[in-house]
């Protein structure tokens, strides 16, 4: 009896399942949005070696961040700790433990994301933990935000103070919360996330029946100083701008080459693994010496072992397409941010700074 009611539970689920799965979009084969016309090379300036002193390195580089004045701080997540450069790149000091207590860190690697906020404070998220840590560039702990949410998160910052961090229930994307954590606003609906471009990848059920586990690779986000929003879903490429919590514009971006690379040097050998389909994009961020440009890196172009860097502008247009080349063909730098026209790049234990 037992046997003959798992076997129609097993059934009964099998069939459930497959009358879900049609209900998600597949675009096989996307159409470019954009057109490069030229691909400029960025040329090396300057770098960063992990080795710092006899006493001081940094064994594995998680995620960085930088400060009004040009302070780097680069989060180290196998030793749990954070590492100030100033702008000349020489060390100044190393803070920040691994623990369960105030201002300390999570042990889970690879679960902390420093940012920078508009009043010049430095706040990490700690998803091991469930809080957001907030410092001032000292290195000097102030105080601790507990966040309901599991999975790793940048945690952005508006200039009215607000918290803008991924959604934790099945419904939303993305949340805005007061400064004492009361949930103010969602945006977007979670079924933004089912459309996909060239296939259904394998994990898809997560997307809406629990928490997306790849939030940080499928999710980018970014506020502004005149209280613009940016948020690109790149499951399907899609482009929400919002002013003052409203929408204002959405766009696709699909540049022709990006696509082209894409089909040509990753489709087939990844197309089993759940999290595929969202690596057509792998990094965003602002322009913060001009806050009316942003920018996408996409995969590397093996042919040409070439890591191309896109810029648009608010309005979705291309501007231009940089480019670096890989020391070697299984090397894939990325792009972590721009400061004073200079791009850092997270390489072969260095980060390293390129020029236009």
């Amino acid at each position: 009896m037992i046997k003959k009611t798992l076997l129609f539970l097993t059934i009964f689920l099998l069939l459930f399942l497959s009358l879900y799965l049609e209900d998600v979009e597949v675009i096989k084969n996307p159409k470019p949005t954009h057109f490069e016309k030229k691909f400029i090379p960025l040329k090396e300036v300057n770098s960063l070696n992990y080795d710092i002193d006899d006493e001081n390195f940094i064994a594995r580089a998680g995620s960085v961040a930088i400060d009004k004045n040009d302070n780097l701080f680069v989060y180290d997540f196998k030793q749990f700790k954070i590492f100030k450069f100033d702008k000349d790149l020489k060390f100044i000091k190393a803070f920040g433990f691994k623990g369960r207590g105030p201002g300390e860190f999570g042990a889970s690697l690879n679960s902390v994301e420093p940012y920078i906020g508009f009043d010049n404070k430095l706040y990490i998220a700690d998803t091991f933990n469930q809080k957001i840590h907030l410092f001032d560039l000292n290195g000097q702990f102030i105080k601790d935000y507990p966040v309901d949410y599991t999975k790793r998160f940048l945690p952005i910052i508006s200039i009215a103070g607000d918290f803008i961090i991924p959604s934790s229930d099945d419904q939303t994307i993305l949340s805005i919360y007061s400064k004492k954590m009361e949930l103010k606003q969602t945006l977007l609906k979670r079924d933004e996330l089912r459309r996909f471009l060239f296939y259904k990848p394998k994990g898809h059920l997560m997307i809406k029946y629990l928490i997306s586990p790849t939030y940080k690779m499928s999710l980018f986000y970014q506020v502004f100083p005149d209280n613009k929003l940016i948020i690109i879903l790149s499951n399907d490429m899609t482009y929400f701008l919002f002013k003052d919590l409203k929408l204002i514009k959405k766009v696709k971006i699909l540049p022709e080459i990006a696509i082209q690379v894409f089909k040509r040097d990753y489709l087939e050998s990844i197309r089993n693994e759940e999290d595929a389909f969202m690596r057509f994009v792998t990094h965003c961020f602002i322009d913060p010496d001009d806050f009316n440009y942003f920018y996408l890196q996409f995969p590397k172009d093996k042919l040409n072992n070439r890591i191309p860097l896109y810029k648009f502008s608010l309005a979705g247009t291309l501007i231009k397409v940089f480019y670096i080349k890989g020391t070697s063909i299984d090397e894939y730098p990325k792009f972590l941010l721009k400061k004073n026209d200079l791009f850092y790049v997270e390489g072969s234990e260095k980060i390293f700074l390129y020029k236009e």
